[in-house]
């Protein structure tokens, strides 16, 4: 399958620009120039660095200038480390991925997709003239498939005004129904050699994501192995009727010792019909797994990936409850890094 070099095996940056208070000492003391170095002598080769459109700009939709100096200083020190980047709209005005649309509306309100548009001129004036550093993911997650339409839309405008100022850059754009490797087979041509697709990964949902205290569909008292049998996973779900949309999701029937490979190999054919790119921007386990659980899910994951030659960018660095730079993963880092 075609690939992006430079782009193949990462790690988020999760908690910084995004998902955090975004006061001055937390961005100046969360992620450094150390980290960096420390992601690029793992022999990672690209970072993912998630950001919420607060950071660079207000409900008014101007650019909040001094929210771009931790991207510009974050570029500064992946070009010193030789590391690209992915800058990656977490959050926007008026849709949150946790919540869906809010009250502002964000898929049907005019005002609110103009700001959206607005937001990436302004990102891809400032770094369009790096395509070979830099690639844009226009929005981490659309959940809720009844907003794939107007999304769709949204996706193109923003990409044709994008290329004005950024005509070689590489785009991401994700699916709905909660950016699973199957809603690549919702997305269209967008005839473009450098436009690719993005999905996460956190099957089984009721493994990676257990007694995850942000769901309220999942357990919170729930210990799971991996792997799994299918037979287990459907006793599981059975207990827990509120998982079922994100059951489908996680395609149990695929369940055995392929079950990656299985999982994306629709969407891989997808992509090779269309010669395009996939890339998996978030995967990961949450720290409540057991260690041996965690190795074999990786093991396997990454199999996957590198038979299919799939790009990917861990989630995440650190904290957030699946940071691999945590005290948790001690004694298996080493493992993980080696098969990413």
């Amino acid at each position: 399958m075609k690939q992006w070099n430079g782009f193949i095996k990462g790690i988020n940056l999760g908690g910084w620009l995004s998902q955090s208070n975004l006061k001055r000492e937390h961005l100046d003391t969360f992620i450094t120039r150390d980290d960096i170095k420390q992601i690029a002598e793992w022999g990672l080769d690209h970072i993912r660095l998630t950001v919420d459109y607060a950071l660079i700009q207000d409900e008014a939709g101007q650019t909040k200038e001094n929210g771009f100096e931790y991207i510009d200083r974050c570029l500064k020190w992946c070009d010193e480390f030789n590391l690209n980047m992915i800058i990656e709209i977490h959050k926007f005005y008026g849709y949150n991925f946790l919540d869906g649309e809010t009250d502002e509306g964000f898929f049907h309100n005019e005002k609110v997709i103009m700001h959206f548009i607005n937001m990436w001129i302004a990102i891809a004036k400032r770094y369009g003239s790096r395509p070979e550093r830099i690639c844009f993911e226009l929005l981490n997650a659309v959940m809720d498939t009844r907003d794939h339409d107007s999304w769709i839309n949204i996706a193109k405008s923003a990409i044709s005004i994008i290329r004005v100022f950024a005509p070689k850059t590489k785009i991401l754009v994700c699916g709905s129904g909660q950016s699973c490797v199957n809603s690549i087979l919702t997305l269209n041509d967008f005839h473009d050699p450098n436009v690719g697709f993005s999905f996460h990964c956190y099957e089984p949902i009721l493994f990676c994501q257990q007694q995850a205290y942000w769901r309220d569909d999942i357990p919170h008292d729930e210990k799971m192995s991996f792997p799994v049998s299918k037979e287990e996973y459907y006793n599981r779900l059975a207990r827990h009727p509120a998982i079922q949309f994100s059951s489908k999701i996680t395609c149990p029937d695929l369940l055995g010792p392929d079950y990656f490979k299985n999982l994306f190999k629709r969407a891989v054919n997808y992509a090779e019909k269309l010669d395009t790119v996939i890339h998996c921007v978030e995967y990961g386990v949450i720290d409540r797994a057991d260690n041996a659980s965690t190795l074999m899910w990786f093991k396997q994951i990454h199999e996957a990936f590198e038979f299919f030659g799939i790009g990917r960018a861990l989630w995440t660095y650190k904290e957030m409850d699946f940071g691999l730079k945590d005290q948790r993963f001690e004694g298996i880092r080493e493992i993980i890094l080696k098969n990413l």
